[in-house]
Formats: C-alpha cells, sequence, structure tokens
C-alpha cells in the first residue's frame, strides 16, 4: 500500500510516494498524480525516497502521467530514487524519459 504527501513552493508541486506501488495501489497513485495535472500543476517534482517498491502497474502510471503533462506543456521530473527503485526504472527505460531534478 502506498500513501503520497503533496507539497507547493512558487514554482514546483513535490509529490512524494511512501510504501510500495505495487498492482492494488498503482490506480490510486495514479489517480493522485492525474489530480495534480488536472487542477493545473505543471512543474511535477516525484519523490521516491521513501517508496520501497514499484510494480509495471506504477510504471505504466508515471509514463501515462508524463505523456499527459507534456501534452499540456508541463515537466515532470524525479528526484534521485533510492537503488532498488532505480533498478526497476533502468530496467524498464523509465529513466531515458523521466529525468532527476538534478540533471
Amino acid at each position: 500500500m502506498a500513501t503520497y504527501h503533496v507539497s507547493h513552493d512558487t514554482n514546483k508541486t513535490y509529490f512524494a510516494v511512501y510504501g510500495r506501488v505495487d498492482s492494488v495501489s498503482a490506480l490510486e497513485f495514479g489517480l493522485a498524480l492525474n489530480k495534480m495535472i488536472d487542477d493545473g500543476h505543471r512543474d511535477i517534482v516525484l519523490n521516491f525516497d521513501q517508496c520501497s517498491y514499484m510494480s509495471s502497474a506504477g510504471l505504466r502510471e508515471i509514463v501515462h502521467g508524463l505523456k499527459r503533462i507534456r501534452e499540456l506543456n508541463g515537466r515532470m521530473c524525479s528526484k534521485p530514487v533510492p537503488f532498488t527503485i532505480g533498478i526497476v526504472f533502468d530496467t524498464s527505460g523509465l529513466t531515458r524519459i523521466l529525468k532527476c531534478e538534478d540533471e
């Protein structure tokens, strides 16, 4: 099960993910991400520091959100990810399209 925390500064919206994004919680993860986009947030920084697991269903939701925000001329990036999540991102090719905030 995953939980989320959203915070804002002047220009960016930070979306922190806690716990496991698996096939059960991926839908809720996607709904939360899409709500931010629907609410007009166009510069979103994902934070997976406290995310312990990411399934392919979670990856699909990230890709869907990334596609939507790019269509709206927005930007989505990620803070550097923990090693275990980084392996999943690298294997899936997500690191090529979801850039880290410090890049």
